[in-house]
């Protein structure tokens, strides 16, 4: 993980565009994946152009871990990796999966985190043996190294407030990407992880979605901004492939939400995510 510095890869007019007094973080987007193949440099610039400063990509597994590392060498000053087994990738072979991907991390510049980990039930329930195990190694390599989670958590919620009870308190920081939880259980996470934030995405803008009440119990103090691109376009994109310039449509739910200007929704949230993830401020490069 050598801390290494390698020049921007887009036009001047888009660099210059890459650090505003209003700039975003989309701090969970697959921009690596297939489903932007055809066109990932035209959705790169229409992020930052729409004042996206930075992307966070998490790893799924393996077989995404060689997409990941071209993508963040194509797009250095815009893009971020995070390298982990995402949970639903979660098989008996998981301890060789995880040697390749964390084998294979010198190969990255700088990974910022540790992601996307977790338990998801919803597909199956009878996997939340093996799902633990190997989120409880990848939290332990977090602790160890001093790097922050994004943590995925599908039908899942109490199984996994056991596993981050079981770290102690305080010892592990990061992300609940897409927090579909109550107040209740937010107030649960902090109360055993207090360095934990909430990722906040296209559901915040869904008609029956219940994470406006949430969020404003929150307070933009706990919340970052995230697509999960191409899932979950948030209205008045929903049904289209996501991707990371439509996190202005959640920006301006949330700032309607928590009653104050988007550009203070940009400016806190832009600030947790510098500081969760230990990112180069732009303005700075």
């Amino acid at each position: 993980m050598l801390p290494l510095r390698i020049k921007l890869k887009l036009s001047p007019p888009a660099a210059m565009a890459l650090w505003t007094p209003t700039s975003m973080i989309d701090t969970h987007t697959h921009i690596f994946s297939q489903e932007f193949d055809a066109d990932r440099p035209q959705v790169v610039e229409r992020a930052v152009r729409a004042g996206v400063s930075a992307m966070l990509l998490p790893n799924e597994d393996a077989g995404s871990l060689g997409r990941l590392q071209r993508t963040v060498a194509d797009y250095p000053a815009v893009c971020h990796a995070l390298v982990g087994l995402h949970p639903t990738s979660v098989g008996a072979d998981y301890p060789d999966q995880l040697d390749r991907i964390f084998s294979a991390t010198a190969g990255i510049d700088r990974p910022v985190g540790i992601g996307e980990i977790g338990l998801d039930l919803y597909w199956d329930a009878s996997a939340i043996g093996l799902q633990t195990e190997a989120l409880e190694v990848q939290l332990s390599m977090a602790a160890e190294r001093g790097l922050p989670v994004s943590v995925h958590c599908r039908d899942a919620m109490e199984p996994m407030l056991e596993v981050l009870g079981r770290f102690g308190r305080g010892r592990l920081r990061g992300v609940m990407h897409c927090f579909s939880g109550t107040e209740a259980d937010a107030a649960r996470i902090v109360a055993l992880q207090p360095d934990f934030l909430f990722g906040v995405g296209g559901v915040l803008t869904f008609r029956k979605s219940t994470q406006p009440g949430v969020v404003a119990a929150l307070g933009l103090d706990r919340i970052v901004l995230e697509t999960d691109a191409p899932y979950l376009a948030p209205v008045p994109m929903r049904g289209r492939r996501n991707e990371p310039a439509f996190i202005a449509h959640v920006r301006d739910a949330l700032a309607a939400i928590c009653g104050c200007s988007p550009d203070e929704v940009d400016r806190r949230t832009t600030d947790n995510a510098l500081q969760m993830f230990n990112l180069p401020n732009s303005e700075n490069t």
